[in-house]
C-alpha cells in the first residue's frame, strides 16, 4: 500500500522515472493552464507528501524508509537539468526545471525536521512567484497566433521592453539560484538543512545540478540582450494584466532574499 502510494507522489511531483509527460503536457496545454498545473498541482502533491512525513510516519523512520525517495530526488535534479540544456521552447524548459526544482524542496524534507519543513515551504513559495512570474512575461509577449515561448521570441526583448526582459531575467537567475534572489537563499537554507540531516550526497547532487542549470537559463538571458538581425517580430501591446503580475512577482522574489532570518524563525507564513 505505501510503495503504490509512493509511486502515485512520485508520478503526481514528476520525479524521475515519471517525469517524461511533464515538458510534452506543458508545451501542448495553454499558456494559463501550464502555469496553474507548474505550480498548484505540485504545491498540493508536496502538501500531502509532508502531511505523510510528519504526521503519518514515526518519528525518526522517515530518513531510512524514505531512501528510495530521496534517491529519485537525486537523480530527478540532475535528470531535469540536463534535459533543460537542449530546450528552445520556455514551456519545454519550465518542465524539466520543475522536475530539478521539486528534487531540491525534497532534499530540504529529507531530514524530517521541522527547520527542513519551513525550508522546503520557503523554497516552495519562491519557486510559485519565479514559475508564475515567468509566465506572465510569456503571456505579454504573445500574440493570438502564438503563445511567447519560443526562444526565437526572446531575440532582442531587452531592447524592445527592458522592463519585461528585466524580470525575466531575476525569474531565470532564481530558478538558477544565483543572488540576490530568493532562489539563492533558498538554495543555501536547503543545503544547510541537508548537511546538518547528514545528507552530503544530496547537496552535492543538488549543487552539481545547479552548475548544469547555469547554461540552459544563460541561454535566454542572452537571447534576450542580443541585437536582432533581419526582420523584428513585433510584439504584444501593452497588457496590464501581464505586466503587473511579472512586475509583482519580480518584487517578491528580490523582497524574499532580504527578508531578516534567524535559525529559529525564516517566514511568518511558515511558523
Amino acid at each position: 500500500m505505501q510503495v503504490c502510494f509512493l509511486i502515485g507522489i512520485v508520478f503526481k511531483l514528476s520525479l524521475v522515472p515519471f517525469h517524461t509527460w511533464t515538458p510534452d503536457v506543458f508545451q501542448g496545454a495553454p499558456l494559463p493552464v501550464t502555469a496553474f498545473m507548474s505550480v498548484v498541482t505540485k504545491a498540493g502533491a508536496l502538501a500531502v507528501f509532508a502531511r505523510f512525513i510528519y504526521a503519518a510516519l514515526p518519528a525518526g523512520v522517515a530518513g531510512e524508509l524514505l531512501i528510495p525517495v530521496w534517491i529519485v530526488a537525486g537523480i530527478s535534479m540532475i535528470a531535469g537539468n540536463v534535459g533543460m540544456l537542449a530546450q528552445h521552447d520556455l514551456k519545454r524548459l519550465l518542465g524539466y526545471s520543475g522536475v530539478a526544482q521539486i528534487g531540491y524542496i525534497l532534499v530540504a524534507l529529507a531530514g524530517g525536521t521541522p527547520l527542513g519543513l519551513r525550508y522546503a515551504l520557503y523554497y516552495l513559495t519562491a519557486y510559485a512567484f519565479m514559475n508564475l512570474g515567468a509566465f506572465a512575461v510569456a503571456a505579454a509577449i504573445s500574440d493570438d497566433d502564438e503563445e511567447g515561448a519560443d526562444l526565437a521570441r526572446y531575440r532582442g526583448l531587452g531592447y524592445r521592453r527592458p522592463w519585461l526582459a528585466a524580470a525575466m531575467t531575476i525569474f531565470l537567475l532564481a530558478l538558477a539560484g544565483l543572488p540576490p534572489t530568493a532562489g539563492f537563499l533558498g538554495k543555501i537554507l536547503i543545503l544547510s538543512s541537508s548537511l546538518a540531516s547528514g545528507y552530503v550526497w544530496l547537496a552535492a547532487l543538488l549543487i552539481a545540478g545547479t552548475a548544469i542549470s547555469l547554461y540552459a537559463y544563460a541561454k535566454f538571458i542572452r537571447a534576450m540582450y542580443e541585437r536582432e538581425h533581419g526582420e523584428v517580430r513585433e510584439l504584444r501591446p501593452f497588457v496590464p494584466l501581464a505586466w503587473a503580475s511579472a512586475a509583482i512577482c519580480a518584487v517578491l522574489v528580490i523582497a524574499m532574499a532580504f527578508y531578516p532570518i534567524t535559525p529559529s524563525n525564516v517566514l511568518p507564513l511558515v511558523r
